[in-house]
């Protein structure tokens, strides 16, 4: 069975989200670690190669798989206009 972390990063971009974005990214997170193995993850290219996005309408979560670990590490929680940006 899959695990789910959160970076610090991620966890701070949880926090600041509205109640009900919130609870809509952590049901999609849920349904991602239920459905792990069935599911195709879209990998990101350039600079952000080894992550892998995850929509949530406008909300994009960024992850990283630990297959020796079972573990989904979410990096980000951001706005799509914002999460590819560096900070």
């Amino acid at each position: 069975m899959w695990s789910i972390q959160f970076s610090k990063i991620a966890h701070n971009d949880l926090i600041k989200l509205d109640g009900k974005i919130r609870l809509r990214v952590l049901n999609k997170i849920q349904w991602l670690r239920s459905g792990f193995n069935e599911l195709y993850h879209e990998s990101l290219r350039g600079e952000f190669a080894g992550l892998i996005k995850l929509r949530v309408g406008d909300w994009r979560i960024v992850y990283q798989i630990q297959k020796e670990k079972s573990v989904i590490l979410v990096h980000r929680v951001e706005h799509r206009s914002k999460v590819y940006r560096r900070k």
